[in-house]
């Protein structure tokens, strides 16, 4: 197993802007957005998905995900777009 990278910024505060160094602003942008949105309340409910989620609830830690592959892009990302002449290979021969 990996060991997890350190991040050029508070987990628990990041910034509204991307850091230097980002590889996705778009996704660091709608992250951070999600993070805004779903934080805790006085209760222990999250604020966006109260009554339902006890904080931290999935849109945080779905936040928090995205906020660190934003960060550090896999190799081969999954939603980059195929060059042309090649075939995908999730789609099957007819």
């Amino acid at each position: 197993m990996n060991a997890p990278q350190a991040l050029p910024y508070d987990p628990d505060n990041p910034p509204m802007n991307p850091p230097d160094g980002c590889e996705n602003r778009l996704m660091w942008q709608l992250a951070r957005r999600l993070f805004g949105d779903h934080r805790p309340g006085l209760d222990g409910y999250c604020l966006a998905c109260r009554p339902y989620q006890f904080y931290p609830c999935v849109g945080r830690q779905l936040a928090d995900i995205g906020l660190a592959a934003a960060y550090h892009q896999p190799d081969g990302a999954p939603w980059r777009v195929p060059r042309a002449g090649t075939r995908d290979p999730g789609r099957s021969r007819a």
